[in-house]
């Protein structure tokens, strides 16, 4: 922060305004002693002069008095309540502890008395975004632009606010900006890689992290972006280098820690990422997100017990922050439940919910009644759910319960192994007549296969999991098989047009539900489709990324959580052509496949 030097505002006369102007003179140079002592002597002979309290209170904290320096600016809003400056510097120190409310509080009174402070207003709006509030940062930083055009911290603020919201072209926008006003901005060329980064732009973002490198080398926040955008990208060794080195000169740094774990996972080493995120520990021994990532690393491995129990993690993870919930209920870790009542409400994903749905019925079996809350897409699909007595759209109005749980908690609430899988047959039901509607679309003599290629291009791991459609093509030349097309979004279009489109027809995942009841086999990559196949029991082969996701564990052609899905791994990094070529061969060999 850069505060607005708010001058002594007393009308002082005499010897007494020379005295304090030159505390002033002394402070502006950096000879924060010599101010110290003479406001120290006039405060001893005018202890009511709010405004030398005041300059006292910035004296001690350019010097790191922060305790020193909150008590006299209290001092002198105290003498002086509508002081403007002060109210402002006092704001400053809240934000500094993270008392967001307190500076919130104290800036708005600040602008209300002098509005005109584009500092204040800036300040104001790093407040409202730690608060969680980013559509309220966007107000305060662009009242801060309005006020001082070449204000290039308040347009990074206002980019940084974008970015919480998700608004990226408008963020990038707001940090180039900041970077012509101020080519050697390195915060606004670091955000400004992250959010090309977010919007899918890794190749640009590449460019801007080495161009804050080349701008200072040793650049933290350059380096762990630069490898954060090379593991996406699977050059994996060029990351582990940057994540090595700045570890060579801080071990201690978490997020360095923290990605190279992610990088060995990548590599298929999750035995030596949980060697790391356990070092990382015991530096840190409280970070969650560490312990999270452990959680994730050893479920990949098949050790339930301690991963469902070190996932739990997440919930105090600052990365997992935002989906943060509150309730009025008690969270529910195992306490009886006869004659009580329970919302199990998902989390994550689309894919998350339908796989790990089935522990709702389980658990009605214990309380009287459950509530489940799941995403308004997989509303009309869940809603058959044995002994779930209501299923709630999320946002819309809760009833009260006794407790509450995420979904993703209770495998490890209910002591989940890889023994005793909550596996059935079928969980999911999908409408009989919409189904027919589909199957009549179907050329009645030949295998009908359903195909996706594309998951949400907003998942960070996208780029790693998604399968470039003219991989596919050679399956569409088996003359003995239909293809059909679910792919929905934007990737919807990029197969050749003569292929049958049922993806155009589904609304929710009850109409593709529908749609895969219809057909005889699902080739997909991992998305919610494949849980959604699995969760009917019907015949699915994933395609598999070179690193898969936990739920997957390692080396196995098979599922543990869906008795139907079958697995093709990819050997190396971006390694489509392999895979699809395995699918082919066993397509080509006459594989058993169930017509429905």
């Amino acid at each position: 922060m850069n505060p607005k030097k708010y001058e002594l505002s007393e009308k002082l006369v005499g010897s007494l305004g020379d005295v304090l102007a030159s505390a002033q003179t002394a402070y502006n140079a950096g000879d924060c002693e010599r101010a110290e002592k003479i406001l120290q002597q006039v405060l001893e002979l005018h202890p009511q002069i709010s405004a030398a309290w005041k300059l006292r209170g910035l004296n001690a904290f350019k010097q790191g008095h922060l305790t020193e320096s909150s008590n006299y600016l209290h001092q002198s809003l105290s003498l002086a309540p509508d002081d403007a400056g002060t109210l402002f510097y006092l704001a400053n120190a809240s934000l500094r502890d993270l008392d967001c409310a307190q500076a919130i509080r104290l800036y708005e009174r600040s602008i209300d008395l002098k509005p005109d402070v584009p500092e204040a207003h800036n300040n104001l709006s790093t407040a409202l975004r730690l608060a969680g509030r980013p559509s309220d940062a966007v107000v305060a930083a662009r009242q801060a632009t309005q006020l001082k055009q070449s204000y290039g911290e308040a347009k990074n603020n206002l980019g940084l606010a974008f970015c919480d919201l998700r608004r990226y072209p408008e963020a990038i926008n707001c940090f180039e900006k900041a970077i012509e006003i101020n080519p050697n901005n390195l915060e606004a060329l670091n955000n400004l890689g992250v959010a090309l980064d977010a919007k899918g732009e890794m190749e640009k973002s590449l460019i801007v992290f080495e161009r804050a490198l080349t701008l200072s080398p040793q650049n933290v926040d350059a380096k762990i972006n630069l490898g954060n955008v090379f593991r996406k990208i699977g050059q994996l060794d060029d990351a582990a280098a940057l994540f090595s080195e700045v570890l060579d000169e801080n071990p201690a740094d978490l997020r360095a820690q923290a990605n190279l774990g992610l990088v060995l996972l990548n590599k298929n080493k999750p035995a030596d990422a949980i060697v790391r995120y356990k070092k990382a520990l015991a530096h840190t021994p409280n970070s969650p997100d560490i312990q999270m990532s452990l959680g994730i690393a050893q479920l990949l491995l098949g050790d339930f017990e301690a991963g469902w129990q070190n996932y739990e993690a997440r919930w105090l993870a600052p990365s997992f922050a935002i989906k943060r919930r509150s309730f009025n209920s008690q969270l529910w870790t195992g306490q009886p439940l006869k004659g009580k009542s329970i919302l199990v409400y998902a989390e994550q994903g689309f894919g998350d919910t339908i796989q790990f749905v089935p522990y709702a019925p389980i658990i009605a079996k214990q309380a009287s009644e459950v509530i489940l809350e799941c995403q308004r897409d997989l509303l009309r699909i869940c809603s058959n759910l044995e002994g779930v007595s209501e299923v709630i759209a999320r946002g819309e109005f809760l009833p009260e319960t006794d407790f509450h749980i995420p979904l993703m908690s209770l495998p490890h609430q209910m002591g989940t192994r890889l023994e005793n899988l909550p596996l059935a047959e079928r969980y999911l039901t999908p409408s009989i007549s919409a189904t027919q509607r589909f199957h009549d679309q179907l050329e009645s003599t030949k295998t009908s296969i359903g195909l996706v290629w594309s998951g949400n291009p907003e998942r960070q791991d996208d780029r790693m999991r998604s399968c470039p459609p003219e991989a596919l093509i050679p399956l569409l030349g088996l003359d003995s098989y239909e293809f059909v097309s679910l792919q929905v979004g934007t990737s919807a279009g990029d197969l050749p047009s003569d292929i049958l489109d049922f993806g155009a027809e589904c609304r929710d995942f009850a109409d593709t539900a529908a749609a895969i009841e219809a057909l005889d086999l699902i080739i997909t990559v991992d998305t919610a489709t494949a849980h959604l196949a699995g969760a009917l029991s019907k015949d699915v082969w994933v395609m598999l990324g070179h690193h898969a996701d936990w739920r997957y564990l390692m080396n196995r052609t098979d599922s543990p959580w869906y008795p139907s899905m079958r697995l093709y791994r990819q050997q190396k990094i971006g390694d489509w052509e392999g895979v699809v070529g395995e699918i082919l061969d066993d397509l080509n060999s006459g594989i058993r496949i169930a017509r429905t």
